[in-house]
């Protein structure tokens, strides 16, 4: 675990400074008290105890939080889920970090009078630390984000880069109504559906992040719109959805009623079900369990994937719904998958929810109607964009000056942190892993950045053929 990783670097740190005090070549000048000083014998000694007691506690560690097959979210008790939830990678787990064969190579060199060897220990010592605070500040597994992928009205979607805030790539073709795409991790493979025809196309690098090409292309047998990704880019969850903002005669949408899991390792759907209304999806880490937001009557449905079966009806306050609009527009599970968080455009509340009861519903306020929401990757915050009325379907959404937010809130008091504004209507919102970035959308095709103290720190316009285009979904 981290704290077992830094008590590795503290104690050769501790034996650097004994084996330097007590070499001839690197002692002070004034070094001369023999009731101070410490020899390589008192050091290896220092040493082969205290590994041994290190060891000793990461065995038992390592044995108390042995990884089951139970899912992550049901054993949120354990040591295990909360390194898991933090985002910390055992040291043993680590290929990059130390072991206790290179413990023992170590304490070799330190009984060594050569100084060369001595800072390369030095460095190795720094290197494993940078190793391990990395791996507490990115998801389970994960590198921080560098790019990001915003889907836009025009049927092509852009490649940001994060940091410069640069567009790198316009690409593809028939992307119409994205609400979502799958990435792989290391960000060089992306899974985007396609609406028009119902198929999945997988885009890979082909010379770095400004050259993308198809590598292959998989029907699904729905025409969906929104997709949900599992963390590791394995399993994609898609439903048709609503392809438009509103009815002109304010009358409800034709659903279709068809879920797709799908296998990208396989290049097919692994299960094919249905709920009365289908639009948004959330989909657990490991491709078992899939949260599916129904319109037409109000309710999530929990979906056994392997059995494709509804396990679980769970229904959503409707005291001040729009009835032309009585459903969720967004249902995403939190990065450690304790909570559920579902928002409404036709309501003014978000609804936060344990995913191990559901029914224990927490409302939040939020002002306006609730468009979309997402978690931080540590779980402990949400935002969620709202819009002040619903867009009629002849709005001209590049042009929209609707009013219009994105509200900050903590998972655990439900105390709001901050609220952003823009010009233009604001559409959704993402936090990039691994970063302190959250980041919205806007319709004029603006791509907002702000910083862990909700700070603008820049805006990207994004163009298609010149023209501003109204940004949508943006996934990491």
């Amino acid at each position: 675990m981290r704290v077992l990783g830094q008590r590795w670097c503290s104690l050769l740190l501790a034996a650097l400074a004994c084996a330097c005090s007590s070499s001839p070549a690197l002692a002070p000048a004034d070094h001369d008290g023999p009731a101070d000083a410490v020899t390589k014998q008192d050091t290896s000694d220092i040493l082969e105890s205290d590994i041994l007691e290190i060891a000793a506690d990461e065995q038992d560690e390592a044995v108390d939080t042995a990884p089951d097959a139970t899912p992550l979210a049901d054993t949120v008790t354990t040591d295990a889920a909360a390194d898991a939830a933090e985002g910390v990678t055992d040291v043993a787990d680590a290929p990059d970090l130390l072991d206790a064969s290179d413990i023992g190579d170590m304490v070799a060199m330190v009984d060594s009078e050569d100084a060369s060897q001595l800072d390369q220990v030095t460095d190795e010592i720094a290197d494993t630390a940078a190793d391990i605070a990395a791996d507490a500040t990115s998801p389970v597994g994960l590198p921080p984000a560098t790019l990001g992928f915003v889907a836009t009205m025009a049927g092509k979607f852009a490649v940001v880069d994060l940091q410069k805030l640069t567009m790198l790539a316009e690409i593809g073709q028939g992307h119409q109504h994205v609400h979502g795409m799958g990435v792989a991790p290391g960000q060089k493979t992306v899974f985007v559906p396609n609406a028009d025809d119902g198929s999945i196309d997988r885009y890979e690098q082909v010379g770095g992040p400004t050259k993308w090409a198809i590598t292959a292309t998989w029907p699904t047998g729905i025409k969906m719109g929104m997709l949900d990704a599992t963390p590791d880019g394995k399993f994609l969850a898609m439903t048709a959805g609503n392809m438009v903002i509103k009815m002109p005669d304010g009358g409800m949408p034709n659903f279709s009623k068809d879920i797709v899991i799908f296998d990208t390792s396989l290049g097919q759907p692994i299960a094919k079900l249905q709920t009365v209304s289908p639009n948004p999806i959330a989909i657990a880490s490991d491709g078992a369990t899939a949260w599916v937001g129904n319109w037409l009557n109000h309710t999530i449905s929990k979906i056994n994937v392997g059995t494709s079966a509804e396990s679980a009806s769970i229904a959503l306050p409707t005291a001040g719904a729009d009835p032309n609009w009585v459903g969720p527009t967004r249902v995403t599970l939190s990065p450690d998958e304790n909570w559920l968080l579902s928002c409404d455009l036709g309501d003014k509340v978000a609804v936060l929810m344990p995913t191990a009861n559901p029914t224990q519903q927490i409302v939040v306020p939020v002002g306006q109607l609730a468009h979309w929401c997402e978690f931080a990757p540590d779980s402990k915050t949400f935002a969620v964009t709202t819009w002040d009325h619903l867009i009629d379907q002849g709005d001209e959404m590049a042009n929209t000056t609707i009013p219009s937010a994105t509200l900050v809130f903590d998972r655990a008091t439900q105390k709001q942190l901050a609220k952003l504004t823009w010009k233009f209507l604001m559409v959704h919102n993402g936090f990039a892993p691994g970063t302190p970035w959250l980041f919205v959308t806007a319709s004029y095709g603006n791509v907002l950045r702000y910083d862990a103290s909700y700070q603008l720190t820049g805006q990207l316009p994004v163009a298609m053929g010149g023209e501003p285009m109204p940004a949508m979904t943006i996934s990491f």
